[in-house]
């Protein structure tokens, strides 16, 4: 049977969670809330410049 070191784990997260090792990159960031706002606005603001700019045709 041969070894592959670069193959993932089927499993990282229960890997992990067994070894103790925490990944940053893997729990939601603080700032998420921040980013669906801006999200939200920025589509209103294109919907507002749509409107406005097929209304001025």
């Amino acid at each position: 049977m041969r070894h592959d070191s670069n193959r993932q784990s089927s499993h990282p997260r229960r890997v992990n969670w067994l070894t103790g090792v925490r990944d940053e990159f893997a729990e939601k960031a603080r700032t998420a809330p921040l980013g669906l706002a801006g999200a939200v606005t920025l589509t209103a603001g294109l919907l507002i410049f749509l409107v406005g700019d097929l209304a001025a045709l």
